[in-house]
């Protein structure tokens, strides 16, 4: 039977599972671009539901592991890289 994967395939060198989740919530929170203090709130709205979603993700899941935090890392970062502000993906 082929061992489960830990997750430690998918993390650069130097890093950690939990330094990848925490680095994708980081970015995903963080504005690329100046917007007004209004589209702002829109925007952080949009993304910390994205944020939200993914942790209850992992959460919901008592055997989730490092594979799974780096995989909610890659979906984060994957649901926000090239969202607008004020733009909120399907789903």
């Amino acid at each position: 039977m082929p061992d489960q994967p830990n997750g430690a395939d998918l993390i650069p060198p130097g890093s950690t599972p939990t330094r990848e989740l925490l680095s994708a919530v980081l970015d995903a929170l963080t504005p690329s671009v100046p917007m007004t203090e209004a589209n702002e709130l829109v925007w952080l709205r949009d993304r910390a539901g994205q944020v939200r979603a993914g942790l209850r993700r992992f959460l919901s899941g008592p055997d989730n592991g490092s594979a799974e935090l780096v995989g909610e890392a890659r979906i984060l970062r994957a649901l926000t890289a090239d969202l607008p502000p004020g733009a909120r993906p399907a789903g």
